[in-house]
């Protein structure tokens, strides 16, 4: 569908000038009459979302998060390891938002296709913290390497759900930036 603008005003009330006959425009807008015009193509409108589609896939990708978040994390009893500290409420919590969140804005990236820089910066940023949030502070090799045992123990496990709370914040507001792109 194309759409033709008055060159001077941009105005969409440009039609032929005596019939057509000359080759030129007028717009009933501002009086402009030329042969110059700028024409543009309009592609259909974009369809709203598939509510079954996005919660199919949000439910999908939230419950694969959810287990390998819990097998990984030992908040889903295995027999290959143990954890090394004791289950908290807010482990439970924030795995359990971190992968709804998680899951939900994977389902709009798949559907979208079209992820913002920043959104994808911010929702990674959530997926770490928030495995932070929940998970085992000493089994995690990296703090450990980094921090060594004794500072994990004394500066990351006090803040975790600090994190755990920066991540679900994050996560969200991901969603949210990813979801106004959806609908």
């Amino acid at each position: 569908m194309t759409e033709t603008r008055c060159p001077s005003c941009k105005s969409t009330k440009v039609t032929l000038y005596m019939g057509g006959q000359f080759g030129k425009y007028i717009c009933k807008n501002c009086g402009y009459v030329g042969n110059l015009i700028l024409e543009e193509v309009r592609s259909k409108p974009k369809e709203k979302a598939s509510s079954k589609f996005l919660l199919g896939y949000s439910l999908l990708f939230s419950f694969l998060f959810l287990a390998f978040f819990g097998i990984v994390t030992f908040l889903i009893p295995t027999p290959f390891f143990t954890r090394m500290t004791p289950k908290t409420f807010f482990d439970y919590g924030y795995w359990i938002l971190t992968s709804a969140l998680f899951g939900t804005y994977i389902a709009f990236y798949c559907y979208n296709k079209k992820a913002q820089a920043k959104c994808t910066v911010t929702a990674a940023g959530g997926g770490i913290f928030g495995f932070l949030g929940f998970g085992c502070a000493v089994c995690n090799k990296l703090l450990l390497l980094l921090f060594g045992a004794v500072g994990v123990l004394t500066y990351i496990e006090p803040i975790k759900p600090l994190l755990g709370l920066a991540g679900t914040a994050l996560l969200g507001y991901a969603v949210y930036q990813q979801g106004r792109n959806v609908f």
